[in-house]
This record gives structure tokens, sequence and C-alpha cells, in this order.
């Protein structure tokens, strides 16, 4: 079986929030070494993809890939596309920084429907008809046409995803997968969480 590798994906602008995702605490540590080290547990290794300015204040205990020049400002496919430089032939599981309440029940369900036939998985939001690129497993079998999307100047992964005809992977709870990009959705949701313990 093709090794799975583990991505979490933070080398965007944040622009929303106004300040880096990955390094938001919702839990006891960063929120990109909180997802890393779920990964950790269904892949056999995990990297995070950021860019080069973000590279500086990764604790070294924590592999990284730096974001491949080559594709700046093209959004997430950068993290597939550099990371799959160093990890040929290797099918990728790659998360976004931004899910707090995404658990390891819904990583393992992901890889559960990707291991039937080793294909590209997805979650899907059947409410919204939304592939979730950021919560899915890319196949090495896909990446030449991920990259030629990339060349033609097609680089939105929600878009791919309809094309690549992937698994699809009813999450149990919308609100497990619900993305948090905004500095007052931040502070609501980081109540909640302390509420609940």
């Amino acid at each position: 079986m093709n090794d799975l590798i583990g991505i979490v994906a933070c080398g965007g602008k944040s622009s929303r929030m106004q300040t880096d995702k990955g390094k938001l605490i919702y839990y006891s540590i960063e929120q990109q070494y909180h997802v890393y080290n779920l990964l950790a547990k269904i892949c056999s290794t995990v990297y995070i993809s950021c860019n080069k300015n973000q590279s500086n204040s990764i604790t070294s205990s924590y592999n990284f890939i730096i974001d491949d020049s080559r594709y700046n400002d093209c959004g997430p496919i950068v993290s597939l596309l550099s990371v799959w430089e160093r990890e040929l032939e290797k099918d990728l599981l790659i998360i976004g920084c931004d899910y707090p309440f995404l658990n390891l029940d819904t990583l393992q369900q992901l890889k559960d429907a990707y291991l039937k036939n080793e294909k590209t998985s997805c979650i899907y939001n059947a409410h919204e008809n939304i592939y979730e690129p950021l919560l899915a497993i890319y196949s090495y079998l896909d990446y030449d046409t991920i990259l030629q999307n990339h060349l033609k100047g097609n680089n939105s992964l929600q878009k791919i995803l309809k094309v690549l005809n992937p698994n699809l992977i009813a999450p149990s709870d919308l609100n497990i997968i619900k993305s948090i990009d905004k500095k007052e959705d931040y502070i609501k949701t980081l109540k909640f969480i302390k509420n609940k313990k």
C-alpha cells in the first residue's frame, strides 16, 4: 500500500483573520501543531506546508516543506505540488489549519474511504453542495490532471475535485468541518471550546 503523507496547509495569507491561522491556539498548542499531531496518528509522515517566512518560526521537532516559489499566489494547490516535488508517487492527506472541531474519527473515516480503492477522496458538504479540498486525500494517480489544470490557470482544487470524481464522505456533523476564518469567529469559537471543558 502506498504510504499516506499528511499535510497541514498553513501557507495562506489569512487575510480575513488578519493573523496567521496556523498560530492560533484553540487547545493547548498552536493549531498547526494540533492538526499535525492528529495526522501523525494515521499517516506515515507529516509535513507543515508553509511559506518561507512562516518556516522561520516552526518548532524544530516538526517537519515542514516550504511552498515552491513557482506556484506563488496559486492558493492551496501549492501545498500539493510542493510536497509532490519531494514525496514522489505518494498519496497526500491535506488538512487546512482552520478547522478547530475536526477530530480523529473524521480523519479515520476519510482514510477508510480512501483505502477501499486508494482513490482521491474528500469530505463533502451535501447541505451546501461543496467539495472540501482541504479535507481530502489526493491520489498520486491524479497528479498529472492536477498539474495540467494548474498549467492551464485552473488552481481551484474544488473545481479540480469535481473533475476527479472522488470518493465523497459525509461528516457525521457539519460543525466538525466548520472553517473559522474571521477574528470574531475565532473569539466565539475559543469561548465555546473553553466552556465545554
